[in-house]
């Protein structure tokens, strides 16, 4: 190793060994930091793809960025600091992995609605209570039940028609069930759909079917025959009004 030449009244030089192993510990911490901007970079690009919970995203983005400062304040104070920044790194591509899983398109967890239709359907082309004549009513009780939901008796049916009950479909009828959805381009999967006069000689407007809102304008019900149950359009009858039946966690 060549001796460095010292100059009249200059400053001794730093010591040369020192110096190269400075040199050496910034570029192992700045390696790292390279990879951990390409990552950024990569993650600002995926966030910006997307359009839904862009807010979200953002505070990722922004916590992370904050990470990536701290952790660059760390490697400017080495070399005596190189441990800790490695362990500081290795926290940070955590980080990283766990915010591109977040930016990616992971689904929703399912609301109440979303688990009421998926058990609609799975009854389609099933029987339910056969030889057992009206049962649209109990049936949609019945999967409601399935998930944990009891839906009320509606205490002073709209359609003003009695009897009524839990058997009935004008039992669903009221605004102590749900909120009352007076047309039908407002439906939401999960929405109770009910008709009138769907069959026998009940007075005009008397609500006699129900079934379960799907989405586009389909509807899972037991037929008032005795037929296993069934996927049709809402078109099928005289549609009397949607029912969004008051649910915890939707």
């Amino acid at each position: 190793m060549r001796t460095p030449v010292k100059k009249p009244g200059a400053a001794p030089p730093e010591d040369t060994p020192w110096q190269d192993w400075a040199e050496k510990t910034d570029q192992r911490i700045l390696e790292p930091f390279q990879k951990l901007s390409e990552q950024i970079e990569e993650l600002k690009g995926a966030i910006a793809s997307q359009d839904k919970a862009k807010n979200d995203r953002r505070t990722i983005l922004f916590c992370c960025w904050i990470i990536f400062a701290g952790t660059a304040y760390i490697q400017v104070a080495h070399p005596l600091m190189v441990r800790p920044a490695a362990g500081a790194v290795g926290i940070v591509g955590r980080v990283f992995q766990a915010a591109e899983r977040l930016a990616g398109n992971a689904p929703a967890p399912p609301t109440a609605a979303d688990k009421v239709v998926k058990l609609a359907e799975s009854w389609v082309g099933r029987s339910f209570k056969p030889g057992v004549n009206a049962q649209c009513a109990v049936f949609v009780r019945h999967v409601f039940s399935q998930l944990g939901y009891n839906l009320p008796v509606a205490r002073n049916p709209l359609d003003r028609a009695f009897p009524t009950g839990e058997a009935m479909a004008n039992g669903f009828f009221g605004r102590d069930v749900g909120e009352i959805i007076t047309s039908a381009e407002k439906l939401e999967p999960g929405d109770l759909v009910l008709f009138y006069n769907t069959y026998g000689t009940y007075p005009p407007d008397t609500v006699t079917h129900v079934g379960i809102y799907i989405g586009e304008g389909m509807m899972v019900d037991r037929p008032t025959s005795d037929r296993p149950v069934q996927r049709r359009p809402i078109s099928t009858f005289k549609f009397a009004a949607g029912i969004r039946p008051q649910l915890g966690g939707q």
